[in-house]
């Protein structure tokens, strides 16, 4: 059951729950208890990040198309 509580409460940390809110949920007495979990988050954000980064690389290295420098009007409705 251990293993199960650890992963609802690094879980609802990781989502962005207030420690203080899933710590209450958790039975936790002390919410220093409950910011043992949020190295998860940490963790998280991380891989995150450095998920962003090579997103972008990859877009940075896609042909681009070339400007057009027509303008096109745009046609009032109405």
């Amino acid at each position: 059951i251990h293993d199960l509580r650890h992963h609802f409460i690094g879980s609802r940390i990781a989502k962005g729950y207030s420690p203080e809110v899933v710590g209450r949920y958790a039975g936790h007495q002390d919410v220093r208890t409950t910011m043992k979990y949020v190295h998860l988050a940490d963790r998280h954000m991380a891989e995150m990040v450095s998920a962003a980064g090579e997103d972008y690389k990859r877009a940075r290295q896609m042909p681009r198309k070339p400007q057009s420098d027509k303008v096109v009007p745009l046609k009032k409705q109405g």
